[in-house]
C-alpha cells in the first residue's frame, strides 16, 4: 500500500516474525542525533494516530 511521500507500507505475515512491544526511550540528559530525534517524533506521532 502507498502512503504517500514515496513510503510504501507491507503486511508482515504473523509466521514470520512474533508480535512485539516497540519501545522508544532516550538516556537521560543526553540528545539524539537529528535523523534519529526525527525519526523517533514520526514514529510516536503515527502510533498516536493509530491509537485514537
Amino acid at each position: 500500500m502507498m502512503l504517500g511521500d514515496g513510503f510504501a507500507s507491507r503486511p508482515i505475515d504473523p509466521r514470520d516474525i512474533r508480535p512485539g512491544n516497540l519501545v522508544l526511550c532516550q538516556m537521560r540528559n543526553r540528545s539524539l542525533p537529528v535523523a534519529a530525534a526525527i525519526f523517533a517524533e514520526w514514529i510516536a506521532q503515527d502510533f498516536g494516530r493509530q491509537q485514537a
